[in-house]
């Protein structure tokens, strides 16, 4: 038995009990100076590798000690919560027995009994590792020394600045700092890494999202040369191995200021009813596997949306050029042919790789036009108007049979915030237009045919999954459909339920709220290696193929689609048998920084935009109800805020969760109520609207 063997079997032995170094060497059997300092590095060791735990001067075992492990919550009050790793309920830490432990530490706690009582507080007794490596906030300089004050109040210290390196910074200004260590007692220090700008100017804000959700930064310069020697020209095997459908009417259609255009679609009428394309660029035949570029694209996952810019998943010389579908050029793409019987029902697919060239760079602002009788936009797009009304039919019978299968369509109601041509800054409530859900029909087609082709052939993929709700989001759903007076027969579990729920709400005040409360019942879709369905949808396979310039999972379905078109799945099966998984994750870790990036700079501008408006009256709808005030949802642009209780009529209030109201002693407020209010702030700091309440109407 070796000496670490030996050591683990006596504190075994010893149940809750413990052992000092002068034990375990008298259990041992040693005297010698050295033998004691060669333990000591073995205990030492031991502890490193988590097998055993000093407390003070003695050690235990792991699970004799007691002890939970966990991440810290720290409230910006002071005291903490542990997030334990075996999922029990939170333990509640007060700020005096931290011991130094910050926002998003993991650490060991002992929970403190009180009277042989059960009990849900703890006290740390170890850190195990550090949450926080860097952080954003707001530098200050006090008798002679510089700190930077958190954005995150809930970090729990102000950081010592011991070296600012040469940087040049002032009071006042917003800076990214390193943690460079957690000293014992006093506050941590770091150095200054970046000077972000005044932390009351916009992009100073802007930049610190960007660096707290560690955006990508500038493509680097190998990459860009690799993209450069990049050449659109069509080779001649390309043309003898591709479909020419460079004769065929196509056009794109995507939105005012898009710049990248990656798919396209060409709808013929036929005897037996029609034949759509869906034309998308073959991004895949320049971004070859493993390359600088391929890496790049991995490593961001997606294209980055933000009101100012675009940070983009691939270079410039191939979003914007090479791989657009930009008109009059002959482009590589892979096609899916759709074709449909007169009722809209897919009688036959197809899936090519070819070659096309778009005859109209089209908008949806234009193709609504069309649609509703502009004759000068008919006239000037006279050579595809056939073409976009078999189109608008052909939408009309897939979203009938799709509305009679039952899925789930959630008009979610949002602000759209965008600079116009003039450099103005707008917030706007988003309309959806039919010409836009006639694109999105054509995708979800093209999505759902290559979903169901991969994964009949067995292959592996990136799947775009949707899984059903839980059973307690379904329940809570259910309370505030009650609380809000819309029965149904029962608890809702199948899209077409919940799709009849929307339909009894449309064109309500209340319609807005209930779409937004049965998205949040709902699990998040992500990218999962195995296919379990997409219940919004109601589809059994989903997968997102049609956005390969800005999506990496899509760029990976290309790949696997085209090897099966080329006859060489072996080693694409081998591959992503493998990866598969690995990939899907890095999709989802991805796709979710930058949703969280959208919607900060969004709340960002959205209060740049309204502080103009401060002092000026609203009417809203009430959004969401809490034990701190109401949210409020603008009418037009859509615009959300807090009604805080002390913006309210005096008296005590109650929140009633079951009923989502908030109850008061004069007055009470329930989702779905529409109000007047007063403007009080919009701060581009905290991202926050404050509204004051002036009447319920």
């Amino acid at each position: 038995m070796t000496a670490k063997e030996y050591i683990i079997s006596v504190l075994s032995e010893m149940g809750a009990n413990c052992l000092t170094v002068k034990t375990i060497c008298k259990k041992l059997g040693i005297y010698g100076r050295e033998q004691k300092q060669e333990l000591e590095k073995l205990l030492i060791q031991m502890e490193k590798e988590n097998l055993i735990i000093l407390l003070g001067d003695k050690y235990y075992l792991y699970e004799n000690a007691g002890l939970v492990s966990g991440r810290i919550k720290r409230h910006e009050r002071g005291y903490a919560f542990l997030l334990r790793d075996d999922k029990k309920d939170d333990l509640f830490i007060p700020p005096s027995m931290l011991y130094g432990a910050y926002n998003g530490d993991r650490v060991l706690v002992k929970i403190v009994a009180s009277d042989g009582e059960k009990s849900d507080e703890a006290e740390v007794v170890k850190i195990l590792e550090r949450g926080v490596n860097e952080l954003i906030g707001v530098y200050f300089a006090e008798r002679g020394y510089g700190f930077v004050c958190p954005d995150d109040k809930a970090f729990g210290s102000d950081i010592y600045v011991q070296n600012k390196k040469g940087v040049t910074v002032v009071t006042g200004q917003k800076v990214a700092v390193k943690i460079l260590s957690y000293p014992a007692k006093g506050n941590p220090t770091g150095e200054i890494v970046q000077v972000l700008g005044s932390a009351n100017s916009v992009r100073a804000q802007e930049a610190s999202i960007l660096f707290e959700h560690g955006a990508p930064g500038d493509f680097d310069e190998a990459l860009l040369n690799e993209a450069k020697a990049i050449t659109d020209k069509i080779s001649e095997d390309e043309w003898l191995n591709r479909e020419n459908f460079t004769d065929l009417l196509t056009v794109t259609i995507d939105g005012d200021d898009a710049k990248d255009f990656d798919d396209a679609i060409s709808v013929q009428k036929t005897q037996k009813g029609y034949t759509l394309y869906v034309h998308i660029a073959d991004v895949s035949h320049y971004v070859t596997s493993g390359s600088l570029i391929d890496k790049e694209a991995y490593s961001r996952g997606t294209s980055i949306y933000l009101p100012s810019r675009v940070i983009p998943m691939l270079p410039e010389k191939l979003c914007n050029d090479v791989c657009s579908l930009v008109p009059n050029q002959n482009r590589l793409t892979l096609t899916v042919r759709l074709d449909y019987d007169k009722n809209g029902n897919v009688i036959d697919k197809c899936f090519y790789k070819s070659i096309i060239n778009s005859n109209y760079r089209l908008t949806y602002n234009k193709v609504q036009a069309i649609f509703d009788g502009d004759e000068a936009l008919k006239e000037q797009y006279s050579n595809c108007v056939d073409m976009l009304f078999f189109a608008r039919e052909l939408k009309d019978k897939i979203l009938n049979l799709r509305n009679e299968r039952g899925y789930v369509n959630l008009d979610v109601q949002e602000s759209k915030v965008y600079f116009d041509k003039q450099g103005n800054l707008l917030v706007e409530g988003r309309e959806g237009l039919e010409s836009e859900r006639l694109i999105e029909q054509f995708m979800i087609a093209a999505n759902v045919a290559v979903a169901e082709f991969i994964h009949y052939s067995e292959m592996p993929g990136i799947y775009r999954v949707h899984e059903n709700p839980s059973a307690e989001k379904l329940q809570s759903f259910c309370n505030f459909l009650n609380a809000a007076g819309i029965k149904t027969v029962r608890k809702p579990q199948y899209p077409r339920e919940f799709q009849q729920i929307l339909l009894s709400v449309e064109n309500t005040p209340i319609s807005g709220v209930i779409s937004d409360v049965m998205l949040r019942s709902m699990q998040k879709a992500e990218y999962l290696s195995e296919n379990k369905g997409h219940f919004g949808l109601n589809e059994k396979c989903y997968c997102h193929f049609t956005s390969p310039i800005r999506r990496y999972p899509d760029l990976v379905m290309h790949r696997i689609l085209k090897s099966m078109l080329q006859g060489q799945t072996g080693e694409a099966f081998e591959y992503y048998s493998i990866r598969a998984d690995e990939i899907a994750q890095n999709c989802s870790l991805t796709e979710r920084r930058a949703d969280l990036i959208e919607r900060d700079t969004d709340d960002l501008y959205i209060c740049k935009f309204m502080n103009q408006f401060i002092g000026d009256f609203f009417e809203g709808v009430i959004s969401g109800v809490t034990s701190f005030g109401i949210f409020v949802r603008l009418a037009g642009n859509l615009v959300e805020g807090l009604i805080p209780l002390e913006y309210l009529p005096n008296g005590r209030y109650e929140f009633l969760a079951e009923s989502f109201t908030l109850k008061g002693s004069k007055i009470s407020f329930k989702l779905g109520e529409t109000v007047l209010v007063k403007l009080i702030s919009a701060n581009i700091q905290s991202r926050k609207i404050d509204f004051e309440l002036i009447h319920k109407i």
